[in-house]
């Protein structure tokens, strides 16, 4: 390509792991929607913990309380 272009959102969630059709999470069960206008999705996307992270997170945190349980 000759010119730069900016992500689009969808580009920019990708790369912060939230799901599409093109990249399946488990748990999650299809598109991530965003709603507002480009500005508002943009800002939705950049302050997101990625998604795949969280799940991460989430089942540790599950882990260690079925540890302490016991």
């Amino acid at each position: 390509p000759d010119q730069d272009r900016g992500l689009t959102a969808r580009e920019a969630a990708r790369l912060q792991s939230f799901p599409d059709g093109r990249n399946k999470l488990p748990g999650f069960g299809g598109d991530f929607v965003f709603k507002g206008n480009h500005e508002e999705v943009s800002i939705q996307i950049g302050n997101a913990l990625p998604a795949r992270f969280a799940t991460i997170m989430a089942e540790m945190v599950f882990q260690i309380s079925q540890y302490n349980l016991e």
